[in-house]
């Protein structure tokens, strides 16, 4: 009685292998890959339109000024790229229509509704406080906590500025607005909007320093959610805020 041969080490088998040629792709790759490029590609650009506004707000001189603007017109042509040789835009920017405002889902201060990724920072987030996109956003990083509250850290640079060496006070009550938004959405919520956010200064919110926003859900009564909120650098809270935020009605 005789076993059938073996395959040796490092011998393939070719059973029921398709040839690698033949293979479909895999639905939706090339789609998939041309989005997170753009993304990246756009946070990239932001980051730069963040220090240019630093540039333009801080430059004690104008040599220095004149020589930065160089060195970050130089960083953004790179990240463009060469451009095509007869002048022509590329590809995907020939096929996309304008966009309009309105075209990509809006944020709701922060809110994570239903059937949405659970990421602070979505792909349809283009607010000028917590997007990576947004050249008007620090950006403020925005994370959830295992007990549902919210919790954002950011630096904020010079252009931030209200009174001298202060963060303005509208951009404090705009932090807090993302922050308790964020954790008026636990996952699986039904969308809700500001109704009252009131804001209390207790202390000199500072400049590029380390600063803990942190939001929470005290109460819900139906399609209300009552919360709460503080900023905080170390162990001083420069602002606290309470909050409500509404359900529509067709929500439930």
């Amino acid at each position: 009685m005789t076993s059938a041969p073996q395959a040796g080490p490092g011998a393939a088998s070719t059973a029921n292998t398709p040839d690698a040629a033949d293979a479909p792709d895999a639905p939706g790759d090339g789609a998939a890959t041309s989005a997170d490029g753009a993304r990246g590609l756009a946070e990239r650009a932001a980051a730069l339109g963040r220090e240019l506004a630093t540039a333009l707000v801080s430059a004690g001189d104008e040599a220095r000024l004149a020589a930065q603007l160089r060195e970050l017109a130089a960083r953004l042509g790179g990240l463009a790229g060469p451009a095509p040789a007869d002048g022509t835009p590329p590809a995907d920017t020939r096929a996309r229509p304008a966009a309009h405002h309105g075209q990509e889902p809006a944020s709701r201060s922060g809110a994570v509704g239903p059937d949405e990724d659970d990421s602070p920072v979505r792909r349809g987030d283009i607010t000028p406080i917590s997007s990576p996109r947004n050249p008007l956003a620090p950006p403020l990083v925005i994370e959830r906590e295992a007990d549902g509250s919210a919790v954002g850290r950011a630096s904020l640079p010079l252009q931030y500025q209200g009174p001298p060496e202060r963060v303005h006070g509208g951009i404090v009550c705009l932090m807090l607005d993302q922050v308790l938004g964020s954790a008026a959405h636990p996952k699986g919520a039904a969308p809700a909007y500001t109704r009252v956010l009131e804001v209390e200064y207790l202390a000199a919110t500072p400049l590029d320093a380390p600063l803990t926003v942190r939001g929470w859900i005290e109460r819900t009564e139906g399609r209300k959610r009552f919360l709460a909120g503080t900023v905080a650098h170390g162990d001083t809270i420069t602002a606290r805020a309470t909050g409500l935020w509404v359900a529509p009605r067709e929500a439930g």
